[in-house]
This record gives structure tokens, sequence and C-alpha cells, in this order.
């Protein structure tokens, strides 16, 4: 009978050596699809809010497509092009006069002084005496 328990006790160690490598092998699959899977998430989720960012996009592409078109038509009214033809180009229609306004030219600083009175000349004389003057 001591033959029979030998030989069971290196099947059991054997079997428990592949029950370990086993339970290792899975445990490693496991954490290598765990990782796969969240980085395929992370990749999505970026995805998706670049989605939203150009969602976004295209929208405030779109609102100023429509302002444009909006301007555009304004533009092309005889109304625009006329005031924009008088104010910015100074032309006229066949017949009209135009009136051009000149601002007068800045006056100098010395022109804008006032002269001095008599009492003032007096007492500009009297300062200059105590003046040192190099």
């Amino acid at each position: 009978m001591s033959y029979v328990f030998r030989g069971q006790g290196k099947k059991t160690k054997h079997r428990r050596v592949w029950r370990w490598l086993l339970i290792l092998v899975i445990f490693l699959v496991v954490i290598f699809l765990g990782k796969t899977t969240w980085q395929v998430w992370q990749k999505g989720s970026d995805l998706a809010q670049t989605v939203e960012d150009l969602q976004q996009q295209k929208n405030d592409l779109e609102i100023k497509k429509a302002k444009l078109e909006g301007d555009l038509k304004t533009i092309n009214q005889a109304d625009y092009l006329e005031r924009v033809a008088r104010e910015e180009l100074n032309l006229q229609k066949p017949g009209e006069k135009a009136i051009t306004f000149i601002n007068p030219p800045a006056s100098s600083s010395l022109e804008s002084e006032v002269s001095p009175n008599g009492w003032q000349k007096f007492w500009q004389n009297i300062k200059n005496w105590f003046i040192f003057q190099r």
C-alpha cells in the first residue's frame, strides 16, 4: 500500500503545479483583456469629445454663413451701394452738388498763450532778478 500512496503524491503535486499555472495564465489573460478594454473605452471617449467639438464648430460656421448671406443680400441692394458710393468714395449723381466741410487747422501753442498785461510783466521781471542762471 505504501507504493500506491507514493504515486498519488507525485500526481497531486503535478496537478497543483498545473492548476497554479492555469490560474496564472487565466489571471494574465484577464489583466490583458481588462487593459485592452480600458484603452478602447478611453479612445471612444476621446473620439466622442472630438465629434462633439466638431459639431459645435459646424454649428458656429452655419451661423456665420447665414450672417454672411444676409450681409451679401444687403450689399447687393441699390440703397446700400449708393450710400457707400456717397460716403466713402465721395461720388455724386449727375446734377448734384457735393458740399465738403473743412475743419480749420488747430492753432499752435504760441498763438494760444495770453499776452501778459503790465503788472504781470512787472512781476515777471522781479522774479527773473532772483533766479540763478547758469
